[in-house]
């Protein structure tokens, strides 16, 4: 993309709140930003997103963020996300997309990556840019965990990485922080979903969730 500019993480929502792994996507991103010396933008799909809710990715490094707000996203539907995320992306031009490796990253990062005919590194632990040349250099296991490999992305724009969860620091939120809040047409034609979420059954768990969990054993 030509003249691009700034860092784009795909944030997620729960029960119309902030997802724990958008905060850590803001602390990756806010740090690639920085050292880009550009703006982090944040990206929201739902239904009847609270402006409150949305602001609360400000004091969590965001300097921007964009509300893809519409009923076609009451559920889940990728083919949509990935028209609306290939949309902004266009417009906005950013130097690296970063989503997290969830269950809504894995499916919509390879999907963006071929609509912006662009590379991936996925299920990384580390993002940071080389100096000099502002390549966005992603580190990811390989062998099994038992090595570590470090991509360079090249000259390639948009850079795109996703995170492991848990691999990432959210910041300490900063309430003197602001931004701007920018709506998203949503104009997606009903021909291009070929998904739809029949049913959401909600299981009740005692005690920490697995993924909120900062230690597991495994026997």
């Amino acid at each position: 993309m030509a003249d691009s500019s700034g860092v784009l993480i795909v944030g997620e929502l729960n029960g119309g709140a902030i997802a724990g792994v958008t905060g850590e996507l803001l602390g990756v991103g806010r740090k690639l930003a920085d050292s880009l010396g550009e703006d982090l933008s944040a990206v929201f799909f739902g239904s009847s997103i609270a402006e409150e809710t949305a602001k609360g990715a400000f004091p969590m490094g965001a300097d921007k963020v964009y509300l893809a707000d519409s009923p076609v996203f009451n559920t889940y539907q990728p083919e949509s996300a990935v028209e609306v995320l290939e949309k902004i992306c266009k417009d906005v031009s950013p130097n690296v997309v970063v989503l997290a490796v969830s269950n809504m990253g894995r499916d919509l990062a390879p999907r963006l990556a071929h609509k912006l005919q662009t590379g991936l590194a996925m299920d990384c632990i580390d993002l940071n840019i080389e100096s000099g040349t502002n390549s966005l250099i992603a580190t990811r296991p390989v062998f099994g965990g038992k090595a570590l490999a470090e991509v360079d992305c090249g000259a390639i724009k948009p850079a795109m990485a996703s995170v492991r969860i848990k691999s990432q620091e959210a910041l300490d939120p900063d309430q003197s922080r602001s931004g701007e809040i920018i709506s998203v047409e949503v104009s997606v034609d009903s021909s291009v979903a070929k998904t739809a979420v029949v049913d959401n059954i909600t299981v009740e768990v005692e005690g920490v969730k697995l993924e909120d969990a900062r230690v597991v054993v495994g026997g």
